[in-house]
């Protein structure tokens, strides 16, 4: 197999798809094409990242405020505010 550098990259390759569950809210950029948020009043959104991630969205569903940022390289990343 080829050398890729994320598991969606190589999942994708093997034509398999990769679920995940992160705890850590800077991963979720790191090749992932879609984002399922669960909301505590047992709600969801879902969709693509470029849809569904946004500070607003990770603020309904973790509680917590959140501030996104762009590092020097160009990645966005959200942290807690």
């Amino acid at each position: 197999f080829p050398s890729h550098d994320t598991p969606v990259e190589r999942s994708q390759s093997c034509r398999q798809t990769v679920i995940a569950s992160l705890h850590e809210i800077s991963l979720i950029g790191r090749g992932f094409t879609h984002a399922l948020l669960l909301i505590e009043d047992g709600s969801y959104l879902a969709g693509f990242v470029a849809d569904v991630v946004n500070p607003a969205n990770l603020q309904k569903s973790l509680g917590h405020p959140i501030t996104e940022a762009i590092t020097a390289s160009g990645q966005t990343i959200y942290i807690p505010a």
